[in-house]
This record gives C-alpha cells, sequence and structure tokens, in this order.
C-alpha cells in the first residue's frame, strides 16, 4: 500500500513540475516575441489595443470583400431568378394570397412563371408571388413545378 502511494506522489510531483516547466516555457517564449509588460500595464494595453486594432480592421476589410462579391440579400435575388410552370390546367392568379382575393387572371398548363416572393408565413404560407404574362400576382405553390 505504502509502495502505491508513494508511486502516486511521485507521479503527481512530476507532472505538477513538467507543467511549471510548460508555463516557464511559455513565458519565456512570450518575453522573447516581444510581448513584454510593464509593471503598470500600460505597454501591455497599448499593445492589446494594437492588435485588437489591427484584427478589427481585417474583418472589416474581409467583410467588405464579401459584400462586394455577394448580393445584400442573396435568397431575394435566387427567388427572382427561379421560375417554375403552371401544372393544373388553369390557375388562379389573385390580388393577395387567400381564395377570397380578387382574380388578376388564369394561368393555363405549361405557363412560365417568374416567382418574386415565396417563404411567405402566417395566413400567406404555401402562397408564392409571381410574375406572367405581364402580371403579377398570388398563387397556391403546390400548383407549380418544375
Amino acid at each position: 500500500m505504502k509502495k502505491k502511494f508513494m508511486a502516486i506522489l511521485m507521479a503527481i510531483l512530476i507532472l505538477s513540475t513538467s507543467c511549471l516547466r510548460e508555463e516557464e516555457k511559455y513565458e519565456s517564449r512570450r518575453q522573447a516575441s516581444g510581448d513584454q509588460s510593464n509593471t503598470d500595464g500600460v505597454n501591455t494595453d497599448q499593445t492589446n489595443n494594437q492588435k485588437n486594432n489591427q484584427i478589427n480592421n481585417q474583418v472589416d476589410q474581409e467583410n467588405k470583400a464579401q459584400e462586394e462579391n455577394n448580393p445584400q440579400n442573396p435568397t431575394e435575388q435566387k427567388q427572382e431568378d427561379k421560375n417554375l410552370k403552371v401544372n393544373v390546367d388553369q390557375l388562379n392568379l389573385r390580388e393577395n394570397p387567400s381564395t377570397e382575393a380578387n382574380l388578376v387572371g388564369q394561368l393555363p398548363l405549361g405557363t412560365e412563371v417568374k416567382i418574386l416572393e415565396e417563404n411567405l408565413t402566417g395566413e400567406a404560407e404555401g402562397w408564392v408571388k409571381v410574375e406572367a404574362n405581364g402580371l403579377e400576382g398570388y398563387v397556391s405553390k403546390e400548383f407549380l413545378g418544375e
């Protein structure tokens, strides 16, 4: 029992000593790289502020580059480019997303429609705003296909 206890104590001692040595290595590396701190903390604060400003500038530049390369609202542009076809004999085109809304017109089978707005919520769920044959209105998405 004493031997096991002594072995455990030795292991703890060796591990804690190696941890302290790692901390000393880290400290000496930090000092060698010029990241020394003054006892009043002024140099460290100035260095940290400079590093933070550099990082913030890099992030800002990356964000600007992404904004220039990507449209502001990619989902809207994607929807504008999306075209589907009517897959029923006659599809009612309505003023609002409701079966009670006034008809704008009727679209025959195979008519290609341009999706202007989709993913509507609430009572309008399942409806899409489309443009077809020079008319704009709402149709039930279930009657559209590829």
